[in-house]
């Protein structure tokens, strides 16, 4: 316990130095040479933002009709879709292609190590994203029935909103740090069991993304990215990378 609690606060200072950091070493620079980037990102903002839209319209109806004594409970379309159904994987493969840049930009600087940024190695980063997102949805669909099961047999119904909430955040920070083992040679299950191994890091930037993606029309876009970074600067402190530089040292 005493492990993951430390891995969860690395994971929110990680988060506080993320946007400096972004800022600093002015990670956007290089969109510009690869136009598939480019065009996937204008799509994803188009597309993101119509939803985003559409939730926040949902929303706001919900709330005029509370005011006026209605039951707005909704669960088409609106926040609960946002937070509890696929919108937070659809974004994360509309996506994929900013966050793999900016992940491989964060990892150049803390490693040292240069990545070759080809269309291939774009393509072959989206694929694996689709692969993941599909691999986490099943995984935490799974989980969700064994947990609800689980609670209604002992009689803790009452925690399986928090506890389902909490499984939901491993897996989408699990999805976004994956990146980070994709740059590094590790294959999807192998992955997954370096997630297991550090609950913490994955609870905290899937909690993370929650928030940052509630913020309308630029938290989908940004959020991401922004968890991707925090993802690669505690990941490479954790696990003590013999070349992490001297400013990652002093920022976790």
């Amino acid at each position: 316990m005493s492990t993951f609690i430390g891995h969860y606060f690395k994971t929110v200072s990680a988060y506080m130095h993320a946007i400096p950091f972004i800022r600093e070493h002015r990670l956007w620079n290089g969109f510009n040479k690869h136009p598939l980037v480019l065009v996937a990102l204008i799509a994803a903002g188009i597309v993101l933002s119509i939803k985003m839209y559409d939730v926040i319209a949902v929303w706001w109806t919900g709330s005029l009709d509370m005011l006026g004594g209605e039951d707005a409970t909704s669960e088409e379309g609106g926040l609960s879709f946002s937070l509890t159904g696929g919108y937070k994987y659809v974004i994360l493969i509309l996506m994929e292609l900013f966050i793999f840049h900016i992940a491989i930009r964060t990892n150049e600087l803390v490693t040292g190590e240069q990545t070759a940024l080809t269309l291939r190695t774009f393509l072959g980063a989206q694929i694996r994203m689709i692969r993941v997102t599909v691999f986490v949805f099943f995984m935490e669909l799974v989980a969700s029935l064994i947990l609800g099961i689980l609670l209604s047999v002992i009689g803790f119904e009452w925690l399986k909103p928090l506890l389902l909430f909490c499984l939901q955040c491993f897996f989408l920070g699990f999805a976004l740090i994956d990146n980070y083992y994709e740059i590094n040679g590790l294959g999807i299950k192998e992955s997954y069991a370096e997630a297991k191994s550090m609950p913490g890091v994955s609870f905290g930037i899937g909690l993370g993304v929650y928030l940052l993606i509630l913020i309308p029309f630029l938290g989908p876009l940004l959020g991401p990215a922004i968890a991707a970074v925090a993802a690669t600067l505690v990941l490479c402190a954790i696990e003590e990378n013999k070349k992490v530089s001297t400013l990652i040292q002093e920022t976790i």
